[in-house]
């Protein structure tokens, strides 16, 4: 009988080190709004984001946390948090949204146009 690897040994960061990311964005009208109708500002929808990124990385950090922002009331813990950082980039498209990908998260994934 062979034996039983760790939880982490078959998650996606450990079969492929160095090569995941968890890429995030602010939204897509097409499913959103259709599935919701709501579709809220760019504004808004950033805020959100930026408010997202915080959360997931600080629950990547392994500890119970309890947070009360804005848009997320969050108290949880990761039982099975990552061996190292993975990196966080955010769809971006634009000035605006491009600049703040760089702020507040691992960089911008966008089209070579922009």
């Amino acid at each position: 009988m062979l034996p039983q690897p760790q939880s982490q040994d078959w998650s996606l960061p450990c079969q492929y080190a160095g090569r995941t990311f968890l890429g995030v964005g602010s939204g897509e009208a097409l499913n959103e709004q259709v599935a919701t109708g709501v579709w809220p500002k760019w504004q808004e929808r950033w805020d959100r984001l930026i408010e997202a990124i915080r959360v997931i990385r600080q629950l990547w950090i392994g500890q119970a946390i309890s947070c009360k922002g804005k848009y997320y009331n969050v108290k949880a813990k990761l039982y099975d948090s990552p061996a190292w950082p993975i990196p966080l980039p955010t769809a971006a498209n634009g000035r605006k949204s491009t600049r703040l990908a760089g702020q507040h998260s691992d960089g911008p994934i966008t089209d070579p146009v922009t």
